[in-house]
């Protein structure tokens, strides 16, 4: 460490000029980062039109295999076969249908309210009780 020691440092002067240094090494690592950095981008980019020429082909066939079926044609507009009945016909049936719908159901309404004034809305044998006569009303409705 004395005055007298050869220095292994380079000059200021050595770097500027640049006759010292050693290039058998920059450039090959300079052409290496180079094509390391080509390289992923062309890989990108191959990879990203593999992928779009995949979707374009997968829409095309969805596409073709989404043909349209034709409609059938439309029926004629729907009437009502009691349409054509004469007037005091359909008041019959609308009469004779009201009262049979009320004896059907009244059962179902009386234990509703019954249930209601006797205050047994939380017990479960008046609620199956309940929903029983309700099944066999709807079901002797015709529903």
């Amino acid at each position: 460490y004395g005055p007298n020691r050869p220095s292994r440092l380079r000059s200021f002067r050595q770097f500027s000029t640049g006759k010292s240094h050693n290039t058998s090494m920059t450039t090959p690592l300079a052409v290496g980062v180079g094509a390391l950095i080509l390289g992923g981008a062309g890989a990108a980019y191959y990879y990203h039109r593999q992928n779009q020429e995949f979707e374009q082909e997968k829409l095309r066939k969805e596409a073709e295999e989404a043909k349209l079926v034709p409609l059938p044609p439309e029926p004629e507009a729907y009437v009502h076969p009691y349409t054509f009945w004469p007037w005091y016909s359909r008041y019959y049936f609308v009469f004779t249908r009201t009262f049979k719908l009320l004896y059907i159901w009244s059962p179902c309404f009386y234990r509703v309210i019954y249930t209601l004034i006797r205050g047994k809305e939380n017990d479960q044998e008046w609620i199956n009780w309940m929903l029983e006569s309700c099944v066999l009303a709807t079901e002797q409705s015709g529903a």
